[in-house]
């Protein structure tokens, strides 16, 4: 009886066939192959023919729609590759390519928007983006970018936290990629009233709580009690576990050897970890501040130091310590007055060099505004002017601030050598006080 159901249904099926269905099978693989060959051949005005062609009797073909949006797109018709790629999301909801290949669309016209500078256009379409795909956290972190620079820094600071929780990853795995995002969260709020540091004090405080062994999150915490001047030893703790845990997991680091970066007599005013100071402790550890001082009586400024130029460090000449490729150099902030700092910019070099076979950064902070001598991506050679000492930054007074770092960008201790006339080298250890000539 069985097998009798089974082959009725067999010739009720055969009955029912439309010939219309094989004809759509058999055309669809024959347009679908010629489609993919001219594609894959680059000929997409064709692959628009062939895909409308066939759409003209099967208006809601997925495959014929997908490739007639990759051919208007690969032809800059931006337009009509994303109201191809809307019909397909509304007809097909789990075609999750149309909306990877709506979002690279929606990108490349903000892209281009942001490069002709119509900041009107990118922010109308980031908006659509935003409303036709909603889960896509990129467009809410490009969002922020343009409020950033508008300095609406309050919806820059929403759209972040939007972008960070529409991310359905996990936390570490977020921690390892975007970090970057609670920087700029931080970089926002340390441009609006203090007050609401305290905002992005209680956001991170909360990812620390679920990721309590999280070194980045514990010194992004402790340089928030910084700018809020508040927990000068819970902010010193945190920044040293967190420098014991990386330390714990990467073995050994010997000092590295390093040029002096500078020229005269010269007095280390903070050394390597230096108790409760933020900038000398945790992952910037291995980090020296040095002043330049007279002949006589050891002094860093003349008059009544009330001036920039009263000190003898300003515009003093730094030096490249070893032979590098320059990664990063800016000069644009103004130096502070003596005795105030600037927590949101500064005028720094870093340059990245192989020292015996290992990657490492050094880094000089706080130059005068507009004295780089070099940009990114310039070869320079060890004893190579890089700029001028100066006072930006978190400052109160003109020094260099100087440092080692691994490839992690975690400081490293390092060694100084000095030329003595006869071409010989003299090795030193520094340490805070130390008087320097060279």
């Amino acid at each position: 009886m069985k097998k009798i159901f089974v082959l009725l249904l067999f010739f009720q099926i055969l009955y029912n066939m439309n010939p219309r269905d094989s004809l759509f099978f058999k055309t669809q693989q024959k347009i679908s192959e010629e489609v993919s060959r001219v594609y894959k051949a680059g000929d997409y005005n064709k692959s628009i023919e062939l895909c409308l062609k066939f759409l003209n009797n099967y208006p809601e073909n997925e495959y014929s729609l997908m490739h007639l949006a990759y051919s208007y797109q690969h032809l800059k018709k931006y337009k009509k590759a994303e109201n191809i790629y809307l019909d397909v999301i509304k007809m097909y909801p789990g075609n999750h390519l149309a909306k990877y290949n709506l979002a690279n669309v929606y990108t490349i016209q903000i892209n281009e928007a942001v490069r002709e500078n119509n900041f009107n256009m990118a922010y109308s379409i980031l908006k659509k983006a935003e409303y036709y795909l909603p889960e896509n956290p990129y467009f809410y972190m490009k969002d922020a970018e343009l409020n950033f620079e508008d300095e609406n820094y309050e919806e820059a600071c929403k759209l972040i936290k939007t972008s960070w929780e529409k991310d359905p990853r996990g936390l570490d795995e977020k921690l390892k990629t975007d970090l970057w995002k609670l920087h700029k969260l931080g970089a926002c709020y340390k441009r609006m009233d203090k007050s609401f540091l305290s905002e992005w004090k209680k956001f991170v405080s909360g990812l620390l709580k679920k990721s309590p062994n999280n070194n980045e999150l514990m010194i992004l915490l402790a340089n928030i009690y910084f700018y809020n001047d508040e927990e000068p030893v819970k902010r010193n703790n945190l920044r040293n576990k967190a420098m014991n845990n990386y330390l714990s997991g990467v073995g050994e680091r010997p000092p590295v050897e390093v040029s002096f970066p500078l020229k005269g007599r010269w007095i280390i005013i903070s050394g390597f970890f230096q108790h409760l100071l933020d900038t000398h402790n945790g992952y910037d550890g291995y980090c020296l501040d040095f002043s330049k001082i007279d002949d006589k009586k050891n002094r860093i400024w003349k008059g009544n130091g009330k001036e920039n130029d009263d000190y003898l460090s300003y515009g003093e000449k730094i030096y490249s310590a070893y032979d590098g490729v320059v990664e990063r150099a800016s000069d644009k902030t103004e130096d502070n007055a003596v005795g105030k700092i600037n927590f949101n910019s500064t005028n720094s070099v870093t340059i990245k060099h192989n020292i015996e076979g290992r990657t490492v950064f050094t880094v000089y902070v706080h130059l005068k505004k507009g004295s780089l001598k070099v940009k990114a991506g310039d070869s320079v050679k060890k004893g190579e002017e890089i700029g001028l000492v100066g006072n930006s930054g978190i400052s109160y007074a003109p020094h260099l601030h100087f440092g080692v770092y691994d490839e992690n960008r975690v400081s490293l201790p390092f060694k100084f050598t000095l030329n003595n006339p006869d071409n010989t080298l003299t090795r030193i250890e520094p340490k805070k006080d130390m008087i320097i000539n060279n």
